[in-house]
């Protein structure tokens, strides 16, 4: 029986490639940075790996193993940590309280260690981050139809 979605292992969207070929009996190309699940849907492994690391752009990086999940906005120097295992949904952020303290730090040195082994090396802290309430202009607003403008042209 796969595992209940407050406890669902870690995994990744890239992950679902191999996991439609093993299913389908496509063969998994090799050199994939990706795990089929097809062992974890027919209940015969209770995961596929240990921790899941991903990235957007520059804006984001997140490192979540089975109970904790951490992620790290640069851009406007936000940190969010979330225990998966009393919080699947994450509503409640855990970063900012003090008993979390050490959690965040080691959650921060995991992440820190996968964008390594990833040669990613985009930061985690910049020098002048955004306001964390900013969004980007609606499209009627001054800046949004200048930037429409420019994108026109």
């Amino acid at each position: 029986m796969p595992p209940s979605k407050a406890h669902f292992p870690p995994t990744s969207r890239k992950d679902i490639y191999p996991t439609v070929c093993e299913l389908t009996g496509a063969t998994v190309p090799s050199g994939l940075d990706a795990k089929s699940l097809a062992p974890v849907i027919a209940g015969k492994a209770p995961q596929v790996r240990d921790l899941c690391y991903t990235a957007y752009r520059a804006c984001q990086r997140a490192v979540r193993n089975q109970q904790w999940k951490l992620i790290r906005y640069p851009l406007v120097d936000q940190t969010q940590l979330f225990d998966l295992q009393n919080d699947p949904h994450e509503l409640t952020n855990l970063a900012g309280k003090p008993e979390h303290a050490t959690k965040v730090a080691e959650m921060t040195a995991l992440l820190e260690m996968e964008m390594a082994r990833y040669a990613d090396t985009a930061p985690l802290k910049v020098a002048n981050p955004q306001p964390a309430e900013w969004s980007p202009p609606s499209p009627g607003s001054r800046l949004g139809r200048k930037a429409k403008t420019k994108a026109n042209k």
